[in-house]
């Protein structure tokens, strides 16, 4: 090669590999922690760890007394894995497939938080007010009540929603912010803008039909109303 001749640098092998580092889902576990009033009393005991001590010895994800004599009085769980011992203090898990393991407190404590709870990036722990406990995971940041279902509901519930509405209005006198005086709500259906459903608007003159229809539904319309800001 020439002393004047260029040649593109060849990308090392480590930088086309992939990366070997993951982050683990924000899922949600249940769990109950075992200790000896809990294993003389299964009065606490959730619905899915008494459906465990149910099942066979020899079944995945049975729960059973230890053998005597290599437990103190403690409780085994059977997994793919083979017998895992319950020590006093330790965590039972399920996971999101349904399957059980134990968890030492201390990895416990490290690993989980509780539910209403979620940590901030500097590893804080913020707990969630109620209404965040009530949006769950969504990333709705509205909440959009149409005005034709809250005026069908019983008149002792409207006038605690009035009552709140003219208390949330003490806090937030100016709903104008920098930027925007107002919002729009738009109706979507699998993702897409549709037409609102006139019924939907018809709040002077509600039918009947329509709002019983509305109350045997099981998604919530607060994930079917979206405001324009949310679209972009």
């Amino acid at each position: 090669m020439s002393p004047n001749s260029h040649e593109e640098p060849t990308p090392s092998t480590e930088s086309r590999l992939p990366s070997n580092k993951y982050r683990k889902r924000p899922v949600e576990i249940e769990a109950f922690q075992m200790t000896r009033e809990r294993r003389a009393n299964n009065v606490d005991w959730p619905e899915w760890l008494n459906r465990a001590w149910n099942e066979e010895r020899e079944d995945p994800g049975a729960v059973y007394p230890t053998v005597p004599g290599t437990g103190d009085g403690t409780i085994s769980i059977r997994t793919l894995e083979g017998e895992h011992l319950v020590s006093w203090g330790d965590w039972i898990i399920q996971g999101v497939a349904g399957e059980l393991c134990p968890c030492k407190p201390e990895i416990f404590k490290a690993t989980y938080v509780a539910a209403s709870e979620v940590t901030r990036k500097d590893g804080d722990i913020q707990r969630e007010s109620p209404l965040d406990q009530w949006f769950g995971l969504s990333y709705a940041s509205w909440l959009t009540l149409p005005r034709v279902f809250i005026c069908a509901m019983p008149d002792d519930w409207q006038a605690k929603m009035k009552d709140l509405l003219l208390e949330y209005e003490e806090h937030f006198p100016d709903m104008c912010v920098e930027g925007a005086d107002g919002t729009r709500v738009l109706c979507t259906k699998d993702r897409k803008l549709v037409k609102t459903p006139p019924d939907l608007i018809n709040y002077r003159h509600p039918d009947p039909e329509f709002i019983a229809k509305a109350q045997t539904g099981k998604k919530r319309w607060v994930a079917r109303c979206v405001t324009r800001k949310d679209l972009k």
